[in-house]
């Protein structure tokens, strides 16, 4: 039975690092007050070959959050950028970032959000699992 699950564990494991590009995030705390920062880490792992760069002239790559309140509505970003002084992802590197999504995004309202990450690159949406915040 141990052999069978290490077997799994190192095939779903291996599945993961084939990915081109594998997108996480984590919040701080899974409630927040009113008007408290709602910290999040984004973790970006780039298996893609080549670097990816979210802003400038060289920009092939656009992240952006789904941050969906418990009614279906997609919040809109108050602002054009994520990371306005910009961002590259070096190819075969992790990349961890800490962001107050408050900064981004009108999270006043109350009542729970779902929220998940999303890298677009060459056509692609590559998306993180979704986190929650009550």
């Amino acid at each position: 039975m141990k052999r069978l699950a290490l077997l799994a564990a190192f095939f779903l494991g291996g599945l993961q690092a084939f990915a081109q590009i594998d997108i996480r995030c984590a919040l701080d705390a899974a409630q927040a007050l009113q008007y408290e920062p709602i910290r999040l880490t984004l973790q970006i792992v780039n298996n893609a070959g080549e670097d990816l760069v979210l802003r400038g002239p060289e920009a092939n790559a656009a992240l952006s959050f789904e941050i969906e309140q418990l009614d279906g509505e997609l919040l809109p970003c108050k602002r054009e950028q994520i990371f306005p002084e910009g961002l590259r992802i070096p190819s075969r590197q992790p990349v961890v970032r800490m962001i107050n999504l408050l900064d981004y995004y009108d999270m006043r309202k109350e009542g729970p959000y779902s929220i998940r990450a999303r890298l677009d690159w060459r056509g692609k949406a590559y998306l993180s699992p979704k986190v929650l915040l009550d």
